[in-house]
């Protein structure tokens, strides 16, 4: 009986064997057949990958052997330190069981952190082979690994954007300065303690100052230096050197700003008094959009740098307010003493913050009235019972231009300033 049944089995264990193996073959040409990733260009895998955080453009190695070293020839580069280091997986590591068994303070933590944090960019810098565009880096302060850092990447010169957001303030090293390339720079928490004894940045068109410490004479050094620049902003408030100097000898070193983008505490770098009379200005004709953050309508204060840089840009087309003058309300200016301004090419005013007060009613008063081209104003306030009344104040008054839109909303954007503004500096 034995003998009769296993040549039976035997073949019928040769047919399952010859099935499987067709279907196998059939199921490993559709996964391929649907794979069409792969098969897409290398520029097109490259710019798929840099949307991807590093973090999980790296683990795409694990695919195939085909896709082992893709990611290593992405042309973005964004590390940030509270995406490489995941609280979701935390308690999962060694180093994270010693901190909870020996109660290390926060400090030692952190330490450990962004070593973890800068072992993991020097092995990604280590194995990137393609051409680099663009670097962004979000991390603690670890001065030496950031130094070998910035080294590194100024010998690289296909580099274009840099954006360096030190949580703990950070002394830029001198090889930053030789990064002649470069066309984006941003800085946050960065200090420049000297005076760069080489050129700037001849390249660059972007250029984004965040709680950057640096004094009055290397500020003008850097703009100076940088003949293309169209785009600053600058969120800076501790002027290394004490001091100051003139505003139009800011005016002097961007010819060619398209947008700016700042803060009352430019004052800290630069004087407003004795402006010299309108004929004899140096004349911003290329500003377009110029928005001033923590604004106070108040004589004393603000008011003499926002018509300077008004009198100063007779392009003008966007002109964006931030108003801190809840925290001083009382107060007033005179109009008076800025009458003699003409905004010819204005054509979109922005207020966030607007009090139902005087010296803002007679302010935006004063600009319709200056304002000939003027085709849109937009008032937010977070007073929301003033709104229809805001809004019936300013349709009553009188206007140079023929038609105006004005739009009166209560939003608590007005609240959070520029952080609903303006992006950071880190792109990715």
């Amino acid at each position: 009986m034995f003998k009769l049944i296993m040549p039976q089995m035997l073949k019928a264990s040769c047919r399952d064997k010859n099935i499987w193996k067709r279907m196998n073959t059939v199921t490993t040409e559709t996964c391929l057949s649907l794979d069409r990733i792969s098969t897409l260009p290398p520029p097109i895998i490259d710019a798929i990958l840099c949307l991807l955080p590093i973090k999980e453009a790296v683990r795409t190695s694990i695919l195939s052997s085909e896709w082992r070293y893709n990611w290593t020839n992405i042309p973005v580069l964004c590390f940030r330190y509270d995406e490489l280091i995941n609280e979701s997986e935390a308690g999962t590591d060694v180093l994270s069981i010693v901190e909870k068994m020996f109660d290390l303070p926060s400090e030692a933590i952190n330490m450990i952190h962004e070593r973890k944090h800068i072992d993991a960019i020097k092995q990604c810098m280590l194995l990137h082979q393609g051409p680099l565009l663009e670097f962004s880096l979000l991390a603690l302060t670890h001065n030496v690994e950031l130094d070998q850092l910035i080294n590194h990447l100024s010998r690289k010169n296909t580099l274009q954007i840099l954006s360096l957001d030190v949580i703990n303030a950070y002394r830029l090293p001198l090889s930053i300065f030789s990064m002649q390339q470069l066309t984006k720079l941003g800085l946050r928490n960065c200090s420049i303690y000297y005076h760069p004894k080489v050129g700037g940045f001849k390249n660059l068109t972007s250029l984004y100052l965040h709680d950057v410490r640096i004094s009055t004479k290397t500020l003008l050094h850097i703009l100076s230096s940088c003949p293309l620049l169209k785009r600053i902003t600058m969120f800076m408030d501790q002027n290394l050197g004490n001091d100051k100097s003139s505003i139009c000898d800011l005016n002097e070193c961007v010819p060619v700003i398209e947008r700016l983008i700042t803060y009352t505490g430019l004052s800290n770098w630069f004087s407003f008094d004795s402006l010299p009379p309108q004929e004899q200005l140096i004349s911003l004709d290329h500003l377009k959009y110029l928005h001033i953050d923590h604004m106070l309508f108040i004589d004393s204060y603000d008011l003499p740098m926002l018509f300077h840089l008004i009198r100063s840009s007779p392009n003008l087309e966007t002109l964006s307010l931030h108003t801190l003058d809840y925290l001083m309300r009382g107060t007033s200016f005179t109009t008076e003493n800025y009458s003699n301004i003409w905004l010819k090419n204005l054509s979109e005013l922005k207020i966030y913050g607007y009090f139902d007060i005087v010296y803002h009613l007679e302010f935006v008063q004063l600009l319709l009235i200056k304002s000939p081209m003027l085709k849109k104003v937009s008032i937010y306030t977070f007073t929301y019972d003033e709104v229809s009344n805001i809004s019936r104040l300013l349709l009553d008054s009188p206007s140079a231009s023929g038609s105006i839109k004005i739009i009166v909303e209560y939003s608590d954007i007005c609240k959070a300033g520029l952080k609903l503004l303006e992006p950071t500096p880190l792109p990715c």
